[in-house]
């Protein structure tokens, strides 16, 4: 219990963009994320969290790269064409094989392979702060 609520202090007040097209994975992790002290805004694919972005003043986002409409690599683009790169950290959750060379064409601080544990996200999200 101290490790948790430890944790809790040390990440409460940071503003995750979760996104996942998967509706139960998002629910799931948006919920775990919550818990743990995390503010959270959701997107199921890269335009919706374009949108997001708009009025949701994120630190970091947590992002699938397998996504409709707009996939994670076409939107991590197109935020560097925005500008909207700077001071935001990037955690890439990915079953893709070539996620490793992926997460470094977008300049990802942190790649997560599915299927993953939810202790590898949260460290992710403490080992990168913005």
């Amino acid at each position: 219990m101290w490790q948790r609520a430890r944790r809790r202090q040390v990440i409460a007040g940071r503003n995750v963009l979760l996104v996942e097209d998967d509706p139960a994975l998002r629910r799931t992790i948006a919920a775990i994320l919550k818990a743990e002290g995390f503010e959270v805004a959701v997107a199921q694919d890269g335009l919706e969290a374009l949108a997001q972005l708009d009025h949701f003043a994120a630190d970091v986002v947590v992002l699938d790269l397998m996504l409709p409409r707009m996939d994670g690599v076409t939107f991590a683009e197109e935020l560097q064409r925005r500008g909207r790169r700077h001071g935001l950290s990037l955690i890439v959750l990915s079953a893709d094989l070539r996620a490793r060379q992926k997460a470094r064409q977008v300049g990802a601080e942190a790649l997560i392979e599915k299927p993953f544990t939810i202790e590898a996200l949260l460290t992710a999200l403490q080992t990168y702060p913005t």
